[in-house]
């Protein structure tokens, strides 16, 4: 209020008056330079408070700026990391799908194996029953030979009689 009032003063100096004219008078001239002193104040205020609205304004964007990008980063890392843990996982599925590849052609070959030893040893057992049989039917032939070649006892003893 003091600097308003030295302020008005000051100024009413300065406001000056035609001659011829009628001028205002020294409480109109304070008043008058009062009123001009706080219609600049009070422009001034709303200049400063405009400066500190924009001041604001742009905190808030830099501020959001900032919150963007480590948004931005945080997407970018969390993305990487899912890749990084999608490809392991696909490499790990990979090798087991290679282990029970690997683990299915062992056992196809073990099988394969198998179903050969096992012809060899049908076809060995053929052999053998076969070879078995010859044996026996050539050991009945010459048995049969042999009886043949000898005369039966009892055709021998109903002869002497």
């Amino acid at each position: 209020m003091v600097n308003e009032i030295y302020f008005a003063r000051m100024h009413v100096k300065d406001v000056g008056t035609k001659k011829g004219r009628y001028g205002l008078n020294y409480d109109e001239q304070a008043k008058l330079a009062a009123e001009e002193f706080a219609k600049k104040r009070q422009q001034r205020l709303l200049q400063v408070r405009e400066q500190e609205k924009e001041f604001a304004r742009a905190n808030r964007q830099a501020y959001e700026a900032r919150l963007s990008q480590k948004r931005k980063m945080l997407y970018i890392e969390l993305l990487q990391k899912w890749d990084r843990e999608h490809q392991q996982e696909l490499q790990e599925l990979q090798d087991t799908h290679q282990r029970a590849l690997h683990a299915a052609s062992a056992a196809q070959e073990q099988a394969e194996e198998a179903a050969e030893a096992a012809q060899r040893a049908e076809a060995a057992a053929d052999a053998r029953s076969a070879i078995q049989s010859d044996l026996a039917a050539k050991r009945f032939k010459e048995a049969a030979q042999h009886v043949g070649s000898q005369k039966h006892p009892f055709i021998l003893r109903s002869a002497v009689f």
